[in-house]
């Protein structure tokens, strides 16, 4: 048993090992850096900080960096933070206070530039950067930790046995004494009743069954380090989980329309069979093409025979939904997104936050007006509209308020992502060529430029399925009496309807209840 149980702990450690061994994979073995102003490549681990280095889109990033300059940057920080969706960089500078990992003008170890490209120093390297010590604060933990949960049952489990073991031999052994044994053998028989009451087989029957269930996760792609978190984990009450990309599939695909006070199918569109509101979605398009920045990356030779659908594209996963839409649509009318970019160039562009919900461009139209577009959370939006759109004119939003807000609760009651969609068209005395256009983090004093009576467009539906082993995954866990719980920044009506698609919800909530 002995042996057995001492084979398994090295066949565990080893495999420990190799995994471990591939988180050096994290680091690139090369990066560009500058040194005495010009650009050299060293190896990534030469790295120290207050190096500048290169950042390029695709590149694994080899220290923790602060930006100095970036252009239309994002990270996925996956490896770090389990956030799926795509992170926009920029160079400001941050509030005082601030989380690290919230640090807009920081990329981190181990994490991926997945599009733009960007300069920054090194502050950071091995050690001494976030996920070293992530590493090792949950190095120091693990090793603070003196039982687990089995350990503390079996040590509970011996103590008794061994005072029943050792109660009964005393007994017997004043017996053999009253009954007049022989003194040698009534001292081996009170050891012999010990011994017999000492469970030896209860170490082998743990370990393999820690060795079977260990096996049964491995083959689920899951590592077990050490053969007592087994049991530890089986004593999870609640699992909270991340909605975007772990609950769902994160593949965005633009579902639905909400225009004039009607909702349409995306799909109509793009088989020509919707044309009722064809001067509104002409605006539609415009604002989906310049008010995002996602692009495709397919190479030339591969454009024509990849479906659009199926192209790569750099950027978070609803704009690719949003180009993936566009494009085929705009092919029809023989121009493509680029093109309408190159007749349409952004002056000011506000990147999406999670703060402010919206991003706001600012093109120089090709009639020579600047026009300002802007697409974001519905409550944001709608807020700063005067007027919508009908058959391609203005009217007072107030008549279409009723009809706006339960096309939105229909939207997110399917558990779509709404975007809300506005524009307007600045005044052409005043905004021209050359303005310089001012944001002080918000809507204030400070911004140069109008923050209210746009024009409301319409609404964008996008729909991010769940992952079809979501489900029973869910319903197993509650059957083994474990709380799911789902985490996520979405709209609340939206959440709400991801969660009773995968079971999170499974019983009539105050809402529908009160609907009936």
């Amino acid at each position: 048993v002995v042996v057995l149980t001492g084979l398994f702990s090295y066949y565990q450690d080893a495999k420990s090992a190799a995994v471990m061994a591939g988180f050096k994979n994290f680091l690139p073995e090369k990066c560009i850096v500058f040194r005495e102003g010009e650009p050299i490549e060293i190896l990534a681990k030469e790295l120290v900080p207050g190096d500048i280095v290169k950042i390029t889109n695709g590149m694994k990033i080899p220290a923790d960096i602060r930006l100095i300059r970036q252009e239309e940057m994002k990270v996925d920080n996956a490896s770090l933070t389990g956030e799926s969706e795509a992170q926009k960089r920029g160079t400001g500078i941050m509030k005082e206070g601030s989380e690290l990992l919230e640090a807009t003008n920081m990329v981190f170890y181990g994490t991926l530039c997945v599009n733009g490209s960007g300069l920054g120093i090194v502050t950071a390297t091995g050690d001494g950067t976030t996920i070293g010590t992530i590493a090792k604060l949950a190095s120091d933990a693990s090793m603070e930790v003196s039982e687990t949960p089995i350990n503390r049952e079996i040590n509970h489990f011996i103590k008794i046995i061994s005072s029943v073991a050792i109660t009964l031999g005393i007994i017997f052994f004043v017996l053999g004494f009253i009954l007049g044994l022989d003194a040698l053998d009534n001292v081996v028989f009170a050891i012999g009743i010990i011994v017999a009451n000492v469970p030896e087989g209860l170490l082998a029957t743990v370990t393999v069954s820690l060795t079977l269930t260990a096996q049964r996760m491995a083959s689920k792609k899951v590592l077990v380090k050490n053969l007592e978190a087994v049991e530890t984990l089986g004593s999870t009450n609640v699992i909270a989980s991340d909605k975007t990309g772990t609950l769902t599939q994160n593949i965005m695909t633009l579902q639905h329309f909400w225009m004039e006070g009607k909702q349409t199918n995306a799909a109509d569109y793009e088989e020509g069979k919707e044309d009722r509101f064809a001067p509104t979605m002409k605006l539609m398009k415009q604002c989906l093409a310049l008010c995002t920045t996602a692009s495709f990356t397919s190479k030339k030779e591969e454009k024509d025979s990849v479906p659009f659908q199926a192209r790569k594209f750099s950027g978070d996963a609803s704009e690719g939904a949003m180009i993936k839409f566009l494009e085929p649509l705009l092919r029809k009318d023989k121009q493509t997104i680029d093109e309408e970019r190159k007749l349409n160039p952004p002056v000011f562009k506000l990147p999406f936050n999670s703060s402010n919900k919206f991003m706001l461009h600012i093109c120089e139209m090709k009639e020579g007006q600047h026009t300002l577009w802007m697409k974001g959370a519905p409550e944001r939006i709608w807020s700063r509209c005067d007027s919508i759109l009908v058959d391609g004119k203005e009217q007072p939003k107030e008549s279409l308020e009723k009809k706006y807000k339960d096309g939105l609760f229909k939207l997110m009651n399917n558990g779509e992502r709404v975007l809300a969609l506005c524009m307007k068209v600045l005044d052409s005395d005043k905004y021209t060529t050359g303005y310089e256009y001012k944001w002080d983090g918000e809507f204030g004093v400070d911004s140069n430029f109008p923050h209210r009576g746009f024009t409301f467009i319409g609404l964008a539906a996008l729909i991010d399925p769940p992952r079809p082993a979501v489900p029973p995954a869910v319903r197993s866990c509650q059957t083994a009496g474990i709380q799911v719980i789902m985490v996520t920044g979405d709209h609340p009506d939206t959440a709400e309807a991801i969660a009773k698609m995968v079971g999170i919800i499974t019983k009539p909530t105050r809402r529908d209840i009160a609907a009936r």
